[in-house]
């Protein structure tokens, strides 16, 4: 699942996740994680974001942009709430710019 959690309700999606897994199901999460950028480097990213956005795709940011993006404690969080164990956090940064967003890519498993 990629990007699903931040145009959802997370908490929602997670238990929506866990009733359609089967016991010992997997769920793989690719969660970018903005939180995880510095106060400038996180206002960078979006402002570089709504401008792509716009001058690319020609579209506007959707509405609720950025409202539910999760860090990676509060995902971890939210799956052991909903009946998840995490099994592995791995996250990946591409250092070529300090405004990069974070991936984090979480494995877990349906109790």
């Amino acid at each position: 699942m990629s990007l699903v959690i931040h145009f959802t309700e997370p908490a929602k999606t997670l238990a929506e996740m866990h009733r359609i897994l089967k016991p010992g199901g997997t769920l793989i999460i690719s969660n970018g994680d903005p939180k995880a950028l510095s106060a400038g480097n996180r206002f960078r990213w979006l402002a570089r974001g709504i401008f792509y956005g716009i001058t690319r795709h020609r579209v506007k940011p959707p509405k609720g942009f950025a409202k539910n993006i999760v860090a990676e404690k509060e995902l971890c969080d939210l799956l052991l709430k909903t009946g998840f164990k995490v099994v592995s956090v791995e996250t990946f940064r591409d250092e070529s710019s300090s405004a990069n967003m974070p991936v984090e890519y979480i494995k877990a498993v349906k109790n």
